[in-house]
């Protein structure tokens, strides 16, 4: 049978001495700060709809890192901070609808300012999971299968350092190194190893 969020739960309670409800809630803190790390779970988000004359949007709290953002279906490039000045000045040109800016406040600026509201807004880009939940399939577990048992020893590594007993330190670095291989294969998943070298017989050595 395949492992299922009640697995995980079942599999914590053997460790440490929990009700099924607060070993999802610790479950529930060590899967977010794996995915959170790792940027494993990718996927589309509402921000919104556009508001006319404003260029500013709030990002909601599960968005972690933005990858490609959409204003009613179509795709926005990415720009940094100084073309938003270079764009007030009238000296910034693109291809496209348009373009958009992070800013360190959570939020991102859209170039040109959308003069019609109600547009939807999206971003695809690395997300906080929704919460596991009892009875949850598998699939609802955003890790690799491989590391269920990682997320199980940080998830008993937090409650027996909460309580001062076991080798919790141990358990803590098992997901530790868990959680950066996880960010290892998601950067080899999504972005490859880089650039080949190529060798034309004849014109290269």
């Amino acid at each position: 049978m395949a492992d299922d969020v009640d697995t995980l739960v079942a599999e914590l309670r053997t460790i440490v001495d929990l009700d099924a409800t607060a070993a999802l809630t610790r479950l529930n803190r060590k899967h977010r700060e794996m995915c959170a790390f790792s940027r494993c779970y990718q996927a589309t988000t509402s921000i919104g709809v556009t508001v006319a004359d404003d260029a500013t949007y709030a990002l909601p709290d599960r968005v972690v890192e933005v990858l490609e953002v959409y204003v009613d279906g179509a795709p926005y490039g990415k720009a940094n901070r100084r073309d938003a000045y270079a764009y007030s000045q009238g000296r910034l040109s693109f291809d496209g609808d348009g373009l958009w800016i992070g800013s360190e406040d959570s939020d991102i600026t859209l170039v040109p300012t959308p003069t019609e509201a109600g547009l939807a807004l999206t971003v695809f880009g690395a997300l906080i999971p929704p919460d596991l939940a009892a009875a949850g399939a598998a699939a609802t577990i955003k890790i690799d299968l491989d590391f269920f048992d990682a997320l199980v020893d940080g998830a008993a590594a937090t409650e027996l350092r909460r309580i001062g007993e076991g080798d919790w330190q141990s358990m803590e670095a098992m997901f530790t190194t868990a959680k950066e291989e996880q960010r290892r294969r998601v950067q080899r998943r999504f972005h490859g190893p880089g650039p080949a070298q190529i060798r034309v017989e004849g014109y290269t050595a």
